[in-house]
């Protein structure tokens, strides 16, 4: 039997949880999943599967990244791990790159928002962080994987017309969430003073004197937190796109149609464009490239969603 933990954490996801496991579920897994308390059903719904699905369940207040560490640090020593989202429907891909990086002597993988990797190598560099966003990129940018593979796991489940955030907090307090959440995107980016005005610049047209002054004491408080920034000339985006082209692994060698092959890079890791185009040419992958509504250049087979 192999050793493989999946974990997770949860907040009020009732809608989407049990399809999300059914899509990660294999008998030789182990599921570990942590909820933030929810209020919608979600707690009740995990207890009513859980002997379907073979789950331990843990409840814990927390963020994010606070909320995958402590999932982390119930799945089994010496396992070899994955984390998945609730609000996401995996497809074979997914099991595919868990069973490459397994086989391959257990080494770390990473592919889009997905990250394969020893239980106690994952914990010995530190865990995740407490972040309530921008988590990923904090890891990544941390985290050097052994390879990088582009490949498209899983899709949303979320309705993508509905404000995600309003799960979490209401009234006052989604303005404080709000807060709370410009903080931790610059820790979690290591971003700079310009870095946080300029990503603001970009979904906001107006820019008046008082929005950047806001912004400079969100920054201050980031600061004093603690960003975390592992290259000092560029963020954790633009590091982590770079170590991933250093770690490229065509899907193909993963026994992954290139159907779904992605390679995105975000707004900040546009600059390596060129360096995605002349890797791709030279591996005869063919790709087509476009922009997404956030700015993300995106390398793709095609444009049409592949999530099957």
């Amino acid at each position: 039997m192999q050793n493989i933990n999946l974990y997770a954490t949860v907040y009020n996801n009732v809608t989407t949880i049990e399809e999300s496991i059914k899509s990660v579920f294999d008998s030789s897994y182990e599921i570990t999943i942590v909820d933030n308390y929810s209020n919608d059903g979600t707690w009740e719904k995990l207890n009513e599967i859980k002997k379907d699905y073979n789950l331990k369940l843990y409840q814990y207040k927390s963020s994010m990244g606070k909320g995958r560490d402590y999932a982390l640090k119930h799945t089994t020593e010496g396992s070899y791990t994955a984390y998945f989202d609730l609000d996401n429907y995996y497809n074979s891909n997914f099991h595919k790159l868990l069973n490459y990086g397994y086989s391959q002597g257990k080494k770390t993988i990473a592919s889009l928002y997905s990250l394969m990797i020893l239980r106690d190598t994952l914990l010995g560099k530190g865990g995740w962080r407490n972040l309530y966003t921008a988590e990923d990129a904090e890891i990544f940018a941390r985290i050097k994987s052994d390879y990088y593979v582009p490949a498209i796991p899983f899709i949303n489940g979320y309705p993508t017309e509905n404000n995600s955030e309003l799960r979490y907090a209401k009234h006052f307090k989604y303005y404080v969430r709000r807060i709370r959440l410009g903080v931790d995107l610059i820790r979690g980016e290591g971003f700079t003073l310009d870095d946080t005005f300029n990503y603001f610049k970009f979904y906001h047209k107006a820019y008046p004197f008082f929005t950047r002054l806001a912004l400079s004491s969100i920054f201050t408080v980031a600061k004093f937190k603690k960003i975390y920034k592992y290259d000092k000339n560029v963020n954790n985006s633009i590091l982590e796109n770079r170590q991933f082209l250093d770690s490229f692994l065509d899907t193909k060698e993963v026994g992954i149609s290139d159907d779904y092959f992605c390679f995105p890079l975000i707004r900040w890791a546009k600059e390596l464009g060129s360096s995605v185009e002349l890797l791709l040419h030279k591996l005869n992958i063919n790709f087509i490239k476009y922009i997404d509504n956030v700015g993300t250049l995106i390398f793709v087979k095609n444009e049409e969603e592949e999530g099957g």
